[in-house]
């Protein structure tokens, strides 16, 4: 028999967020249903049109204390159909040699698992009635896929963020045809720097290097901010995740991820923020073609989060 979680899982999965023309309305009236059908206090604010942030909120016992965040994202990046083994938006289940099951779906891994993980981590919580003492939110916001221009970058500096108070955040054009010589060309760089790049410098390095050869450059966005996690045995935070992971027997690996989060405007925001995957023994498909989740690691990664929570919500200080 398929679990409830796995049901509401898949369900979540079946909403096409899909980019171009992604499905917020539905995805928010899934998320607002969710919401009361746990007991969670839920707001969707609009600052841009279309583009819907939902907040959930589980109220602490102290909400004078700043709260805990965990962020996911609605949208999902498109699909080559022809590539799929599997329809992408019917997140089919199915069975494996072990007895296991495999979920395919657009956003099984890129990143409507850990938004579902949240909501069942919650539902886990509310039900045992169990309090803590810092408000917990989960955010779960438009367009990070399409760089959060109208996502968590407008909603991070918005009065509704700052009302959150929170302490701590959790976190995830073609050519012409090829024999006919064009008058112009162009090209589109994506760049990952390292935070022990100075900024600055790097900007005036490319600036330079297009003048040098006669290019004209265009900045679609520029991250101003230098600021990165700071991992340190004194940070509570940071000790309450630690011992989450080694009462689940797992031992986090720091890196910097080689990618682009929504963690990186709360951090712009002054508010620590990391990212943390619990799922074990799987292969990495985000973005990918039959992109699954092994259905086991996800029931699994449920008690983990659950448990985080409570470590994160529960520090006095």
């Amino acid at each position: 028999m398929e679990p409830a979680s796995v049901t509401r899982f898949r369900e979540y999965l079946k909403i096409e967020t899909v980019h171009p023309t992604p499905d917020y309305q539905k995805c928010t009236e899934f998320l607002v249903q969710q919401a009361e059908e746990i007991g969670l206090e839920c707001k969707v604010v609009e600052l841009v049109k279309g583009k819907p942030v939902v907040i959930m909120k589980l109220e602490g016992t102290d909400p004078s204390l700043p709260g805990i965040l965990l962020n996911s994202h609605t949208d999902v990046v498109p699909v080559y159909r022809e590539k799929w083994n599997y329809e992408p938006f019917e997140a089919t289940r199915v069975e494996i040699e072990s007895g296991d099951h495999r979920i395919y779906a657009r956003g099984s891994q890129d990143m409507k698992v850990t938004g579902s993980l949240y909501l069942e981590a919650f539902r886990e919580i509310k039900e045992s009635g169990k309090k803590f003492l810092r408000n917990v939110y989960s955010t779960f916001v438009p367009d990070e896929e399409i760089y959060s221009i109208e996502g968590m970058m407008p909603f991070s500096k918005s009065q509704e963020f700052k009302d959150m108070n929170i302490g701590f955040g959790i976190d995830e054009e073609g050519g012409k045809q090829p024999n006919v010589v064009p008058a112009t060309y162009s090209a589109t760089f994506d760049l990952r720097i390292t935070p022990l790049v100075n900024l600055d410098e790097f900007y005036k390095y490319l600036e330079d290097l297009a003048a040098t050869n006669d290019c004209e450059i265009e900045f679609y966005y520029r991250d101003e901010s230098d600021k990165s996690a700071k991992i340190t045995d004194s940070n509570s935070f940071l000790i309450a995740l630690k011992s989450t992971c080694s009462k689940m027997g797992l031992n986090p690996i720091e890196i910097i991820f080689p990618a682009a989060t929504d963690a990186r405007f709360v951090r712009q925001a002054g508010i620590q923020a990391i990212g943390i995957n619990p799922m074990l023994n799987h292969p990495v498909l985000a973005h990918d073609h039959d992109e699954y989740v092994v259905e086991s690691e996800f029931i699994k990664a449920i008690p983990f989060y659950t448990d985080l929570i409570e470590g994160l919500a529960s520090i006095s200080e």
